[in-house]
């Protein structure tokens, strides 16, 4: 339990923010071990099957962060303002939300995998064992998402040493338990790749086993009772829906617009779409340091908003978007001066089309990665601040109304050159909206402990 109102800002970003950035990369080697197995062992077929899920897991994933991103807002705030008998109420509500919203997830996905799966276009020689898969996986909902919300609310009391320790024994859970589920290595039966699902069921109950452990041994102020847990709280549910929600919704549109922006490169040829994954892994790089940097962020705001410390949380703004900065233009320079030391990692022989198509999109895009750090920074002070309707609807803005038709439009003109300006721009004018939205003022009304007092 860390107190974020006092001592260095700077310090607690980069505290807070390391054991962040290793449990993402944790949670992204949790993906590919998966997607490495179900490939090495089982063929195309398996990596297929996984590849489809996944689509349909991140978009109920994706909701369930926001309510969690909720949950850590209020949690902070009340925290940040030393009002811990509403913290426990927070808790105790938000166990019984995320339980209920994991229950209706696996309902919807016992009951409707079949269309859902249907929709997404899965190859007919694959759809049962997709179905069989998807049913394994959610029968894991309650406890990914649940081992998600401890997470947040380590985070919202400044502690991110505990989640990382949990995320990294499930982590070798499921390395252990795949070959052997899939296989059918000793005692164990073959099950294909829905030993695969199987071993994600059981990693995520060690990670909600050890999370639910530490947080009722460390967490003090977030300990959960079953008295807390069965308790409906209307008022707090409101609360953290309020500002939950439309995170939740944000994560989707993402989702939602990356599978449209998708569309326009896989028709331009196999080259472009080879290009286009590797200068997303190079925003990536700078994306998962940055979602480490914002994650401290949130958290330092939300504890001084509940503190009435406006000029502290828009310090930590200020120094977490530097810390984001020096990094960002080192990216930036690499990739307009010698792009092909970042794509020789991700595509084979300096070259071929693939390459020099992916050198122009780097060169193309590249400055544009300081503005899309200036949205990642804006938005997660606006989670913090409990101002998630404001980061939803720029979000909205910059994905349908800037850069898919963009996308569309520059396409015809210049076929894939325009798509690599179409997204430089919309990155460029989104965080340019966010920074006029933050010099508005209109954030510092939101936090939920002056609303409910």
């Amino acid at each position: 339990m860390k107190d974020l109102t006092i001592g260095s800002v700077k310090k607690h970003i980069i505290q807070f923010a390391i054991p962040v950035l290793v449990t993402n990369m944790i949670q992204l080697a949790y993906i590919l071990i998966n997607r490495i197995w179900a490939g090495k062992i089982l063929g195309n077929d398996a990596i297929a099957v996984v590849t489809i899920a996944s689509v349909i897991i991140y978009a109920m994933f994706s909701f369930s962060i926001g309510i969690s991103i909720g949950v850590s807002t209020v949690t902070g705030q009340y925290f940040g303002a030393k009002k811990i008998t509403r913290v426990k109420r927070t808790v105790g509500t938000a166990f019984l939300l995320t339980t209920v919203l994991a229950i209706i997830m696996t309902v919807v996905i016992q009951i409707a995998n079949k269309p859902i799966l249907e929709l997404l276009q899965t190859p007919h020689s694959i759809m049962a064992i997709s179905q069989s898969y998807m049913n394994w996986i959610s029968y894991g909902f309650i406890f990914l998402f649940l081992q998600l919300l401890i997470t947040f609310l380590f985070r919202s009391i400044g502690n991110t040493k505990y989640p990382l320790i949990a995320s990294t024994i499930s982590m070798v859970v499921n390395a252990v338990l795949d070959p052997f589920l899939m296989l059918g290595i000793g005692p164990f039966p073959r099950m294909g790749v829905d030993g695969a699902a199987l071993a994600f069921v059981i990693a995520n109950f060690v990670a909600f086993a050890i999370g639910l452990y530490l947080l009722k041994k460390h967490g003090k102020v977030l300990d959960i009772t079953w008295k807390r847990f069965f308790k409906i709280d209307p008022p707090m549910i409101k609360a953290i829906l309020k500002i939950g929600a439309p995170t939740g919704f944000q994560n989707v549109i993402i989702s939602l617009g990356l599978s449209i922006g998708q569309f326009f490169i896989d028709k331009s040829g196999t080259d472009a779409v080879a290009a286009y994954g590797a200068v997303s892994m190079v925003a990536n790089i700078v994306l998962y340091y940055s979602w480490s940097i914002s994650a401290a962020i949130s958290a330092i705001t939300a504890q001084n908003i509940g503190a009435e410390k406006l000029k502290r949380a828009t310090k930590a703004l200020r120094q977490g978007y530097a810390l984001m900065f020096y990094f960002t233009l080192v990216v930036v320079l690499i990739s307009i001066i010698k792009p092909e030391w970042l794509l020789v990692l991700f595509l084979k022989g300096n070259g071929n089309q693939a390459f020099e198509i992916g050198k122009i999109g780097l060169r193309s895009v590249a400055v544009s990665y300081l503005f899309m750090i200036m949205l990642v920074s804006f938005d997660s002070f606006y989670n913090g601040a409990g101002d998630t309707m404001a980061a939803m609807m720029i979000t909205l803005f910059g994905t349908w109304v800037i850069r898919i038709p963009l996308m569309w439009y520059l396409d015809k003109l210049y076929g894939v050159e325009g798509i690599w300006l179409a997204l430089g721009l919309s990155n460029i004018i989104s965080g340019v909206v966010s920074f006029i939205y933050f010099r508005s003022g209109r954030w510092k009304s939101k936090g939920v402990v002056n609303q409910n007092n």
